[in-house]
């Protein structure tokens, strides 16, 4: 960690700093194609979900989201099987995001930030943070927009 707080990666012996402090510096793109910031959840506990739409899990899955007091931000893997319209309709009641990529070179910078930051998926020297290998992964953000804590898929809050 450096001074501000950030977790550094480091490359060719150097540091390199995440040019995010929180997700609410980050901007999205909405299951509508707009994009929109993360900055409207400050002062927000908000979880943030990796969905598979084609699980036999989701709508138990849903059903527990649905139950948490917390602001539920949904974000389908990169499936091409699914339009956006067929995920917007399985998905109903949710804010839902951009299909997204959680591991590799194309990993979104939202998931960037969030493995970064979490210390069961930090790792200074992958650039992209150890990989989310289950479906359902949740992060609790803080207020500040800060990860708290990571969960695996049937783990609860």
């Amino acid at each position: 960690m450096g001074n501000s707080g950030i977790r550094k990666l480091w490359f060719l012996d150097s540091p390199v700093e995440t040019p995010f402090k929180s997700i609410h510096e980050i901007n999205v793109i909405d299951i509508n194609k707009s994009e929109e910031s993360l900055s409207q959840y400050k002062g927000q506990k908000v979880v943030i979900v990796n969905v598979a739409i084609d699980s036999p899990e989701l709508n138990d899955q849903l059903n527990y989201l649905k139950s948490l007091p917390y602001q539920v931000l949904l974000f389908p893997k990169c499936d091409h099987t699914f339009t956006y319209k067929q995920i917007a309709d399985k998905l109903q009641g949710f804010k839902v995001y951009q299909k997204v990529e959680l591991n590799g070179q194309f990993t979104h910078p939202l998931y960037k930030f969030l493995k970064r930051q979490t210390p069961q998926l930090y790792d200074e020297k992958l650039a992209n943070g150890r990989q989310i290998k289950q479906d359902f992964c949740k992060f609790l953000i803080s207020e500040e927009g800060q990860p708290i804590k990571y969960l695996l898929q049937n783990e609860k809050l």
